[in-house]
């Protein structure tokens, strides 16, 4: 008899074990692959960004940010609301309603966006998030980090040699010594 009090005992135990409420870890987890975010042809100032949604229909907003300063913000939340009181701000700055602005500024679909006027050997940021028409965030914030080239100094040397010069002009040639580097001239 206690035998049977024993196994009855240990079967209802089983059962509550087994019926207890463990949907803890089976909640729907946000997606984390929405966006896909490529750089390429980094250079000392430029950059290639490409963005590609995994909802082509989605509307998102991007940018590009000093990795530095990217780093100040305590987190992804806190960036995109000081990104939405921007924007609000510059909709107020042009006369305009934020919705009138997203209107103009989000994007969907794959985007291709080129960056120039970098400063060489930088950390850049580039950020995504999905927010719709009426200045609701749709998605958390993507983020991707790329860093522009260092400039690297050379040996070339130039020379100058005037082509013609006479009252009011001057034309003249510009030699450099190696000539696969990139260079800058002008008269003063």
């Amino acid at each position: 008899m206690k035998l049977k009090a024993l196994l009855f005992a240990m079967l209802m135990t089983l059962g509550l074990v087994a019926c207890e409420d463990n949907t803890q870890g089976d909640e729907p987890q946000p997606a984390t692959d929405l966006f896909e975010i490529t750089i390429g042809d980094v250079t000392e100032r430029t950059a290639m960004v490409y963005i590609n949604p995994k909802d082509d229909s989605m509307t998102m907003f991007f940018g590009l940010f000093e990795t530095s300063e990217f780093k100040k913000y305590d987190s992804n939340d806190a960036f995109i609301a000081d990104s939405m009181s921007y924007l609000e701000q510059l909709a107020a700055s042009y006369g305009m309603e934020l919705t009138d602005l997203l209107a103009a500024e989000l994007k969907s679909g794959d985007v291709e966006w080129g960056y120039s006027e970098l400063d060489p050997g930088t950390s850049y940021t580039i950020y995504v998030y999905g927010l719709d028409a009426d200045g609701t965030v749709t998605t958390d914030l993507y983020t991707e980090e790329f860093h522009t080239t260092a400039v690297t100094m050379s040996d070339c040397t130039f020379s100058i040699e005037p082509v013609e010069v006479n009252a009011t002009s001057l034309s003249f040639k510009v030699i450099p010594s190696d000539e696969t580097v990139g260079y800058y001239y002008d008269l003063i």
